[in-house]
C-alpha cells in the first residue's frame, strides 16, 4: 500500500508505528478505573437502603445496592460524579474527588411519596391516574398525639368527612360521616378495612337515657403501626367494594419490613393525662332551695330563705335546683344532721372526676433480605379514663413476613392478636345529677363522696334509723361498688400469593380468618342491710369470619402511547356468631361473690346464634393509559347477599354496581405557564349498595325471655311480624363527581377542588298496617335522599427561609341534604329519625319530603299571635304565666352542619417542628337537655338575672302582705283570648299591660323559668340552638435529633415530642357553655345533649427511637 512512498520515507515507517503502539500502552495506563466503594443509608433512621440505583453521570455504568445498601463501582476518573436514585427518595449527586469510600445519605421526597396512594383492595396508584377524589394521612398524623380511637385522630384533617367525638370516656366510638348521611337508618359509619381485612365498624351504642357505650373494634387498633391511612370518599373511589360501600371506605395500611443489615429496633413510648377543665356555666351565688312559688304563690319558702327543720334550723336541700338564698358562709344543718357552712363549690362538677392517665409502648423487631422482609410488633396501652372506674387496657402482638419463595412466586403473611380489656364506661346518671337529681351549687362532693355507707354496709335508709348521708348516695354506690367490664380477644390471620405469570399477567391468591370473642362481666354488690340483693351477670359473644379471594391481573405497554390494565376476580366473605347469656336471679346467696351457682334463685340463661351472614363476589376493574396522560378507569362488581334472600332463596340477593371514571394530567399535554406546575381535571360516575342486616327477611323464631323454666327447653315464639314487598332490594346510590388537582409555583401551592352529588334510592322503609292483618308493618323500598356539595382542600408553603419552613393545609366542605322522594304512592311524605316530636320529650328528628335530612321537630314551639308576640297562659297557683304550647309539629332546626374543616399550620427549623391544628364546625343545631334543665333549676349563670334587687328583680309587697324582690316582667308575650285574672279578661292583653294595669303581680322569676323548662309544660323550642365551634384540637412539639447525637447514643434516630389534643374552644355558640361536641348517641340522626358532659384536655410526650 505504501508503493507511492520513497524509500527513505518507507523506512520511517516502522519507526512511528513503534512510537504509536508506546503512546496507546501509556494512554491505556492513565486511562486505568478508580474502584469506589460506599454505603447508601435513610437520613432519618439511618439504616442502610437496598435497591438504590449508582450511576457514573455521563456513562453507562451502574449498579445498585446490597441488602446492607453498600455498593462498588469503577468509575473512569476522580473527576466522575455518582448518581444515587431510588423510588420515594430525593435524588442527589456526590463528586468522587480523591475518595474511594463515598456515604450518602437520602432523604425522602415527600413530593414523590404523595403522588402515589393506596386505593381500593389496597393496590396503590399514581394520583394522576384516578378520576375521583382520594386523601390519604401518614399514619404518625394519628399516632402523634394519643388516641384509642384511630378516628378521632382524623377530626378535621379529611375534606368531606365529619367526626363528632362519643361521651363514651376512654375507649367510646366515635361518628364518622363521609359526605353526609346517605341513608334512613341509624347507622352511616364508612366500611373500615385493615391490611386488606374488612372490620365491624357500627356505631357502639350509647343512647341519652345512659345506654353505655363499648366503642367498636377500631379501638383495639394500634396506631403506632399505621403506615397510612385512606379515605375513599366518593362512590367511584368506593365501588370495588359493593354493597358494603353506601358511606365511603377507610383503609388503614400497617407499617412491613424492610430489607436491612441485621434486625432493626423501633421503640416509642408515650405517656399523657386527661384533665376536666371546665363544664357549664354554672352561677356560684345562690346555692340550693326550690322554686318560689312551685306549691303556691304565696309558698312561704321564698328564693330569700332556707328550708327549715322541725326546730326551725336551716338545713341543706337535698334537691338539683338551687334557688336558694345568697351563700355568704351561713352556718346550716348538713344532711347527717352537723353542723356546716353554706358556701358555694365552684368546683364541685369537676371535683366528682378524676385525672385521667395514658401509657402506651410499642416495640416493633423488622429486617431481611432480598428474599424475606419481617416485621414484628407489641404494644401495650394502659388508660384510666376521667370518670372513675373507667379504664381500657389493650394488649397486641403483630407479625408481618413477605417471602420471595421464586422470582416469580411471593408469599405474604400477617397475623395479629389483640386483647383488650374496658371498665365502666361512664354513667350519664353522675352527670345528670348536677343538672336535676341531686346536686346544687353549696354540694361539696369531696365531703360527701367517701362517705355514702350506712354502718351496715348498704346504702343510708332512714327508714332503717340510719342517718343520712346526702343526696346522690346511690350514684356513688353505682360508680363504687358496682363494676361492668368487658373483655375482647381478636385473632387475625391473612396470607396470600403472587404469582407472576409473565411480565404482563400476574395472580393473586390471599384468604384470612377474623375471629372476635368478647366476654361481659357486671358484678353488683347488694345495696340493703348488710349487702342483701345483689347481682352478678356473664355473657359470651363470639364472631368468627372467614374471607377468600382469588384475581388476575393483566398490565402491559401495548406501544409508546397506550398501556392497558385489567383484573379480573372473586371473593367470599362469611360471618357467624353465637352468644350465651347466665345470671342470678333473686339476688346473691353470699354477697360479693359473684358467680352464676350464687344464685339465690335458678339462674336465668339464654342464648342462640346471631349475624350469619354471606357474600359471594365477582368483579372486574381496569385502567387504559395513553401517553401517560389521559386515564379511564373502569369498575364492575356483583354481590350475592345472604341478607337479601327469602326463605326459599328467592329474591334480589344478587346485584351489580358500576363504576367509570376519567382523569387528564392536561399539564403533561399542553405547555402551561412557568408558574403552572401540575394540573389534572377529572370526573366519574358510579353506582354503590347498601345491604340488610342479617334475619330482617327471615327472622325464624326467637325465645321469648331470658328465663330457662324449671330447667325445661326455652319457650320459643314466631319472630316475624312483618311482611315484605315482593321486589325487596337493596339501597343504591348513583354518584358523579367532578374535580381538578392543582398546583403551582414549584408545588409551593396546591389546590384539590371536588364537586359530588350523590342520590340514594331504595331506601328501605316500613309502613305500619292494621292490626286485623295479623301483622304490624311492611318493609318496602322507596325514596331518594341527595347529598351534593363542595370539598376544597389547599395546601400551601408560604414561607421558606434557610432552614426555616411555614407549611400550612386547610380543608373545607359544604353540602346540603335534601329528601327529594319517599312514596308518592302510599302517600308516605316522612320518616321519624329518632325521638318523637309528639311525645315524651317532644323533641325528634324528620326525613321529610322537600326538606332536609335531620329536621328537628317539636309540638312544644311557641305559639305566635299575627303580631308575632309570644301567647301565654296563666297558672293561678303560682300567679304565672308560661308560654303556650302551639299543639302542631314545628320544625324548629336542623342537625346538618353549614360546612366544616380545618386549617393545620406547620413550623419547622432544622429538626424542630411545631403543628398547631384548627377544627372548625359551623351550623347544625342540637337540642339540649342540659340548658333546659340547668336554667329551670337555677344552676347556671344564665339564670341570675332578677333573682334579687341587685340582679335587677322587681321589688314589690304582694296581696299576702310579703314583700319580694324577685320580679319579672317578660316582655313580648300577650295572653291569649279569654284569660281571666281576678274576675278581669285580659285576653289579648301584653303582660306588661296587664302588669301596668295592676291586674297582675310581679312574677317569681323563678317560677317563670320552671315553666319554660318544665316536662310537662316547657317550650322545647326554646333548648334547640346551633353548635358552631373552633376548637384548638391539636398542639404538637416535636424534635428530631442531629446524626451528631445519635451516633454517639448509637441509634439510628431519636425523636421527642410534647402534645396537646382537645385544648380549648376559640368559639362555641351554644349557651351556657355547654359541649357542643357532647352528642348524648352516635347515631346518625341524634342531635341531643344529655347530661352537661365535660370538657377534657389531654397532653402529654411521646419519646420514639431505632436501633
Amino acid at each position: 500500500m505504501f508503493v507511492f512512498l520513497s524509500e527513505q520515507k518507507r523506512a520511517i515507517i516502522p519507526w512511528l508505528l513503534g512510537v504509536f503502539c508506546l503512546l496507546l500502552v501509556n494512554a491505556s495506563a492513565f486511562a486505568q478505573d478508580i474502584m469506589v466503594k460506599g454505603k447508601v443509608v435513610d437520613a432519618e433512621s439511618k439504616e442502610g437502603l437496598i435497591g438504590v440505583a449508582v450511576a457514573v453521570k455521563g456513562t453507562a455504568l451502574g449498579t445498585v445496592t446490597d441488602i446492607e445498601g453498600q455498593f462498588s463501582i469503577k468509575v473512569p476518573s476522580s473527576s466522575a460524579i455518582l448518581q444515587f436514585s431510588a423510588i420515594g427518595y430525593a435524588a442527589t449527586e456526590e463528586n468522587v474527588g480523591n475518595r474511594t469510600f463515598v456515604e450518602v445519605a437520602m432523604t425522602e421526597d415527600v413530593q414523590e411519596l404523595e403522588e402515589v396512594v393506596v386505593t381500593a383492595f389496597g393496590l396503590k396508584k399514581e394520583k394522576k391516574r384516578l378520576g375521583y377524589s382520594v386523601t390519604e394521612l401518614k399514619g404518625s398524623s394519628i399516632s402523634d398525639v394519643q388516641v384509642v380511637n384511630p378516628v378521632d385522630g382524623l377530626q378535621g384533617k379529611v375534606a368531606g368527612v365529619q367526626i363528632t367525638q362519643g361521651a363514651g370516656g376512654s375507649f367510646g366510638g366515635s361518628r364518622i360521616t363521609i359526605r353526609g348521611n346517605s341513608t334512613l337508618g341509624s347507622n352511616t359509619q364508612p366500611l373500615f378495612v385493615v391490611d386488606g381485612i374488612i372490620m365491624e365498624s357500627s356505631t357502639s351504642g350509647g343512647d341519652m337515657w345512659g345506654t353505655s357505650d363499648w366503642g367498636n373494634d377500631l379501638k383495639n387498633l394500634n396506631p403506632d403501626e399505621f403506615e397510612s391511612v385512606t379515605v375513599l370518599k366518593g362512590a367511584a373511589a368506593a365501588a370495588l367494594y359493593g354493597s358494603r360501600a353506601l358511606e365511603g371506605v377507610v383503609i388503614i395500611t400497617s407499617k412491613k419490613g424492610k430489607a436491612r443489615k441485621g434486625i432493626g429496633v423501633n421503640v416509642s413510648h408515650s405517656s399523657g393525662i386527661s384533665q376536666v377543665y371546665d363544664g357549664p356555666d354554672f352561677q356560684n351565688t345562690y346555692g340550693g332551695g326550690f322554686i318560689a312559688g312551685y306549691s303556691g304563690h304565696d309558698d312561704p319558702f321564698d328564693t330569700r330563705q332556707f328550708m327549715t327543720n322541725s326546730d326551725g334550723e336551716p338545713i341543706r336541700d337535698t334537691g338539683a335546683s338551687s334557688w336558694g338564698p345568697r351563700m355568704e358562709g351561713q352556718k346550716i344543718r348538713e344532711y347527717d344532721g352537723s353542723w356546716g357552712t353554706y358556701s358555694a363549690q365552684p368546683d364541685n362538677f369537676k371535683e366528682l372526676y378524676e385525672t385521667g392517665r395514658s401509657h402506651n409502648t410499642s416495640v416493633a423487631l423488622s429486617g431481611g433480605n432480598e428474599k424475606t422482609t419481617y416485621r414484628a410488633g407489641y404494644s401495650n396501652m394502659i388508660q384510666k379514663g376521667v370518670d372513675p372506674g373507667n379504664n381500657f387496657d389493650r394488649n397486641s402482638l403483630q407479625l408481618s413476613l413477605g417471602r420471595q419463595i421464586t422470582d416469580r412466586l411471593r408469599l405474604d403473611v400477617l397475623t395479629n392478636y389483640t386483647k383488650s380489656v374496658a371498665e365502666n364506661p361512664p354513667l350519664r346518671k353522675v352527670q345528670r345529677s348536677f343538672i336535676y337529681d341531686y346536686f346544687p351549687r353549696d354540694y361539696d362532693p369531696n365531703k360527701w363522696k367517701d362517705d355514702y355507707k350506712a354502718p351496715h354496709g348498704g346504702l343510708p335508709d332512714t327508714n332503717n334509723g340510719d342517718v343520712s348521708k346526702g343526696p346522690g348516695t346511690s350514684v356513688y354506690w353505682q360508680l363504687y361498688e358496682e363494676n361492668r367490664e368487658r373483655t375482647e380477644e381478636i385473632l387475625r390471620l391473612k396470607a396470600g400469593l403472587t404469582y407472576q405469570i409473565n411480565d404482563w399477567l400476574t395472580w393473586t391468591g390471599e384468604g384470612y380468618i377474623d375471629n372476635k370473642y368478647t366476654t361481659y362481666e357486671e358484678k353488683k354488690l347488694g345495696s340493703k342491710i348488710n349487702n342483701a340483693g345483689g347481682n352478678y351477670k356473664v355473657e359470651n359473644r363470639r364472631r368468627e369470619q372467614t374471607f377468600a379471594k382469588t384475581m388476575l391481573t393483566f398490565n402491559k405497554d401495548l406501544n409508546q402511547d397506550w398501556n392497558v390494565a385489567f383484573s379480573v376476580g372473586g371473593e367470599s366473605w362469611e360471618t357467624k356468631g353465637r352468644w350465651s347469656v347466665s345470671e342470678t336471679n333473686g339476688g346473691l346467696i353470699v354477697p360479693g361473690n359473684y358467680t352464676i351457682s350464687n344464685s339465690k334463685d335458678k339462674a336465668k340463661t339464654n342464648g342462640g346464634q346471631e349475624e350469619n351472614r354471606k357474600f359471594i363476589s365477582a368483579y372486574y376493574f381496569g385502567d387504559v393509559a395513553w401517553r401517560n396522560t389521559l386515564f379511564l378507569n373502569f369498575t364492575g362488581r356483583n354481590d350475592w347477599n345472604s341478607t337479601m334472600a327469602y326463605p326459599d332463596n328467592t329474591g334480589n340477593f344478587s346485584f351489580f354496581y358500576p363504576s367509570v371514571s376519567l382523569s387528564w394530567a392536561f399539564t403533561e399535554s399542553i405547555e402551561m405557564p412557568s408558574f403552572f406546575t401540575f394540573g389534572k381535571v377529572r370526573a366519574s360516575y358510579a353506582e354503590v349498595g347498601n345491604g340488610t342486616r342479617a334475619y330482617l327477611l327471615s327472622d325464624g323464631y326467637k325465645r321469648t325471655d331470658e328465663t330457662k323454666y324449671e330447667g325445661t327447653t326455652p319457650a320459643y315464639s314466631y319472630k316475624s311480624n312483618r311482611v315484605f314487598a315482593e321486589d325487596f332490594k337493596p339501597e343504591r346510590s348513583k354518584a358523579i363527581e367532578f374535580g381538578a388537582d392543582l398546583r403551582f409555583f414549584e408545588n409551593r401551592l396546591g389546590v384539590d377542588f371536588t364537586w359530588f352529588k350523590k342520590n340514594t334510592y331504595d331506601q328501605i322503609l316500613s309502613l305500619g298496617v292494621p292490626s286485623y292483618s295479623g301483622v304490624s308493618s311492611m318493609m318496602f323500598n322507596a325514596g331518594n335522599i341527595e347529598n351534593k356539595g363542595i370539598e376544597i382542600a389547599v395546601n400551601a408553603t408560604p414561607l421558606i427561609l434557610g432552614d426555616f419552613k411555614w407549611e400550612v393545609n386547610f380543608n373545607y366542605t359544604s353540602l346540603q341534604n335534601k329528601i327529594i322522594e319517599l312514596d308518592d304512592d302510599l302517600g308516605i311524605t316522612e320518616k321519624s329519625l329518632s325521638g318523637n316530636a309528639t311525645y315524651g320529650d317532644r323533641i325528634g328528628t324528620y326525613a321529610i319530603v322537600g326538606g332536609n335530612y335531620g329536621d328537628m321537630m317539636t309540638d312544644a314551639a311557641y305559639k305566635y299571635d299575627d303580631n308575632g308576640n309570644v301567647i301565654v297562659k296563666w297558672h293561678g297557683g303560682a300567679k304565672s304565666p308560661y308560654a303556650a304550647r302551639n299543639g302542631e309539629r314545628t320544625t324548629v332546626g336542623n342537625i346538618m352542619s353549614d360546612w366544616y374543616g380545618g386549617v393545620t399550620n406547620t413550623f419547622s427549623y432544622k429538626g424542630l417542628s411545631m403543628r398547631v391544628f384548627l377544627d372548625v364546625k359551623m351550623g347544625g343545631d342540637i337540642y339540649s337537655f342540659t340548658q333546659r334543665y340547668g336554667q329551670m333549676n337555677g344552676l347556671f349563670k344564665s339564670s341570675l338575672s332578677y333573682r334579687d334587687a341587685e340582679q335587677g328583680g322587681i321589688t314589690w309587697t304582694s296581696s299576702n302582705g310579703k314583700t319580694y324582690e324577685d320580679g319579672y316582667i317578660p316582655k313580648g308575650m300577650v295572653f291569649e283570648a279569654e284569660t281571666t285574672i281576678n274576675g278581669v279578661n285580659v285576653g289579648g292583653m301584653t303582660v306588661e299591660e296587664a302588669y301596668e294595669k295592676g291586674h297582675i303581680e310581679p312574677i317569681h322569676v323563678s317560677s317563670f323559668n320552671y315553666f319554660l323548662g318544665s316536662w310537662s309544660r316547657g317550650i322545647v323550642e326554646e333548648y334547640v340552638n346551633e353548635a358552631s365551634y373552633v376548637a384548638l384540637r391539636e398542639i404538637v412539639l416535636s424534635y428530631r435529633f442531629p446524626r451528631s447525637i445519635t451516633d454517639k447514643l448509637r441509634l439510628n434516630n431519636l425523636n421527642v415530642s410534647l402534645y396537646g389534643r382537645n385544648l380549648g374552644f376559640l368559639y362555641n355558640s351554644l349557651p351556657d357553655n355547654i359541649n357542643p361536641e357532647a352528642n348524648a348517641s352516635n347515631n346518625a340522626s341524634d342531635a341531643f345533649e344529655y347530661g352537661a358532659t365535660p370538657y377534657v384536655r389531654n397532653y402529654g410526650f411521646k419519646v420514639s427511637f431505632g436501633l
